[in-house]
Order: C-alpha cells, then sequence, then structure tokens
C-alpha cells in the first residue's frame, strides 16, 4: 500500500491575545495569522478568524496546532471549529502534498507573500543562496524581471538561470533595500 507524501493545509497561527479575543469575540482558540493563496485553505478560513478545535478538541497551545499539522499526510482531512466575526462554523480541509524545496541546489525554501514578494524561510548551508549573502527572514522583491516574485515564481527564475550570466535579485532586510547579483556557479 505504501505511505503517502506528507501534506499541509498552508495555514500559520498564532497565540490569541486578550485584546485579540476581545477583537474576535473568542475566548480561547488560536488566530490564523496567515492563509496561503494557493493552499487548500484558501477562500474557506481567513487571518483574524480563530480555530477553537480540531476534530472535536479543543485547541490551546501553538504546540498542539504544529503537531497536528506535522502528523498530516496528502488527502487528510481535519474538521476545524472556526470563529469568524462572532460566529462559530465547522470548516473541512483537506491536506495537499506538501511543498517541496524545488531549488534545492540553490539552497532556498520560500513563503509567497501575496502581492510582495517571497519571504526566505531557509538558507541551505553552503549554497549558493548562502554564499550570495541571503538570510532566513530576507523579503525577495525581485528575481529576474519578476517583481514581487511568488515562491513558485522566484525557484522557477532561480532555476532557469543561466550558468554565464548572474541573476539579479531584490529583496529587503529590517527595512533596508538591496540589490544583488547572484551567480550560480559559486
Amino acid at each position: 500500500e505504501g505511505t503517502r507524501p506528507a501534506g499541509e493545509v498552508g495555514v500559520e497561527v498564532q497565540t490569541l491575545t486578550p485584546k485579540l479575543a476581545m477583537g474576535t469575540g473568542a475566548s480561547y482558540g488560536k488566530v490564523i495569522a496567515w492563509v496561503d493563496p494557493t493552499g487548500p485553505a484558501a477562500g474557506l478560513i481567513g487571518v483574524a478568524d480563530v480555530i477553537e478545535a480540531i476534530d472535536g478538541r479543543a485547541i490551546a497551545t501553538e504546540t498542539e496546532w504544529r503537531a497536528r499539522a506535522a502528523r498530516l499526510s496528502e488527502g487528510d482531512a481535519l474538521l476545524l471549529t472556526v470563529r469568524r466575526q462572532g460566529k462559530v462554523e465547522n470548516v473541512r480541509l483537506v491536506a495537499a502534498a506538501r511543498a517541496v524545496a524545488a531549488a534545492a541546489p540553490l539552497g532556498l525554501t520560500l513563503r509567497t507573500v501575496p502581492r510582495v514578494g517571497a519571504v526566505i524561510e531557509r538558507v541551505a548551508a553552503r549554497s549558493p543562496a548562502e554564499r550570495a549573502g541571503l538570510r532566513t527572514g530576507d523579503l525577495l522583491t525581485l528575481v529576474g524581471d519578476r517583481t514581487a516574485p511568488t515562491a513558485t515564481q522566484a525557484l522557477r527564475a532561480f532555476a532557469a538561470a543561466s550558468a554565464e550570466r548572474p541573476l539579479v535579485i531584490g529583496f529587503t532586510r529590517d527595512a533596508a533595500h538591496h540589490v544583488i547579483a547572484m551567480d550560480k556557479r559559486w
């Protein structure tokens, strides 16, 4: 029968602070901080919704959310109890295959920030990206001729870049903007 690939629903959560609880009308749960616009949760739940329960069990900590999300395989379903603007509803999400770092030789794992660019989630040690000076947390705002690239667009541009010509990259780090030329032959 084999094993299924790891899955994800494309959601990040954060602590429900007292002020967020007042603003959302929730007394417990985790507030959604980000939804992947191309992931399984897109259009079903949104930023500032509060996940109160997973599969009927109350969620109290981010660790509980991360542990449940880490166990997902492609095709697994989650039934979330979500509070949105004071109303509670059940939302069924089906995990998609977890994104693979398609540009492993370049050493980047990226996450899309819609209409802004791609945030570097991880830079592999001794990779061309590390040697170029890119760091975790940098926001790619230009890759080649693509402005505000999605993670997929940025990885494709890196993969398609010529070994003979450096790829121009614009990025933001700590509110400072930079432009570099990254050589694939490093």
